[in-house]
């Protein structure tokens, strides 16, 4: 929170103390056996030197919890649901929630499946996907004033558990490999409220996209970048007529700071901005993640070239729409963002100076000044 001494940012509310999100908030979005697998999971972490594996076996594998994993994921998800009513209830205009782990590679069943019943990649260090806990809860508890809710993602990677989270707002079969040579199909949907939901829910996802990235394409996802093509399987499916408020907006990589800024506030606006304003949302909810900035090669391998200046641009954007349609209603949430410096000095010390000065760091104070503005 130390960002946040600048002059302009002095005046902020802080929550530091939210509940565990109900049992019900989190399966509006996430499967039973899901979350009582990722329980149990964390509870084997005890035996297991304090950590395991969340990934099964035979697949990509990124994603460690420990002992307490679920209790701080299911708490981060009761945090973004604090802050929609803070917002709802016009206690606030806006809100951000700087929490940890991130969300929005968590699909129904965690790992998000392709078409043909296989998991895509690994779950990205994502437990809960707290932004679409949030939505859901909005959509279901304030049903007399928030109708229709836009989720927009700009973190550098693209957000496809919420995708299958809010395809899954529509009744369809599904297929899963069971072994090497087996596989079943079953019905599969999930309303946060009623039959209308896929019709009120948007999703759009801004990301760079590439076969060698995060998560990895199982199919070529756009002729030209920028230009969708139909039934992008795990990618979220960019103007499948089947999912017209499913939104993919692909960025090939780039080499400049400038050619990055140019392709990535050209596609927020010539693709982005439009299809929101026609949408009308009631509530906007943000996953606002940093790891497209220049200096976070951890999280885009070098491939984006973002700055400061472009997210305080998007969420001006994003601001804007929100002030005309939503009452200025936007719930922002963290999902990636790792360039932090190493710790230095006697073990346990951080330079503050320089972790406050991190990519991460200035491009959260950058994204809250907007807000503040917004």
């Amino acid at each position: 929170m130390g960002v946040t001494d600048d002059d302009d940012l002095k005046n902020l509310r802080f929550e530091t103390v939210a509940r565990q999100a109900p049992l019900a908030d989190l399966l509006r979005v996430h499967d039973w056996e899901y979350l009582n697998d990722l329980k149990h999971r964390c509870q084997e972490a005890k035996k297991h030197r304090g950590k395991t594996w969340l990934d099964p076996p035979g697949h990509p594998r990124d994603t460690l919890v420990s002992p307490e994993s679920y209790t701080v994921a299911v708490r981060g998800a009761g945090a973004v649901c604090l802050a929609v009513d803070r917002v709802v209830k016009g206690e606030v205009r806006n809100a951000f929630v700087p929490l940890r782990p991130p969300g929005h590679h968590a699909g129904p069943s965690g790992l998000v499946y392709s078409d043909d019943g296989c998991p895509t990649e690994s779950q990205g260090f994502c437990l809960i996907n707290h932004v679409a806990v949030g939505a859901a809860y909005a959509r279901y508890n304030y049903r007399g004033t928030i109708e229709r809710i836009a989720i927009v993602d700009f973190d550098v990677h693209n957000g496809n558990g919420t995708a299958a989270i809010v395809r899954n707002l529509v009744p369809h079969k599904h297929t899963r490999m069971i072994s090497s040579e087996t596989s079943v199909t079953m019905p599969s949907y999930k309303p946060w409220l009623d039959e209308t939901d896929a019709e009120n829910v948007f999703f759009a996802s801004l990301h760079l996209s590439a076969e060698d990235f995060y998560p990895r394409l199982a199919v070529k996802e756009c002729c030209r970048f920028g230009e969708p093509e139909f039934g992008l399987n795990h990618e979220g499916a960019s103007d499948d007529p089947a999912y017209p408020n499913v939104l993919s907006i692909p960025m090939h990589k780039t080499q400049t700071v400038e050619e990055s800024s140019r392709l990535f506030r050209s596609l927020v606006d010539s693709r982005l901005i439009n299809r929101l304003r026609s949408f009308r949302p009631d509530l906007i909810m943000i996953s606002a993640g940093f790891d497209g900035h220049t200096e976070d090669a951890e999280g885009n391998r070098g491939w984006c070239h973002l700055l400061e200046e472009d997210y305080e641009w998007i969420t001006d954007r994003l601001c804007e729409v929100a002030a005309e349609h939503s009452r200025g209603r936007i719930v922002s949430v963290l999902e990636g963002g790792y360039h932090v410096p190493q710790r230095r000095g006697r073990k346990g010390d951080f330079d503050t100076k320089a972790v406050l000065s991190s990519a991460l760091a200035t491009s959260c104070a950058a994204h809250v000044r907007s807000l503040v503005k917004g």
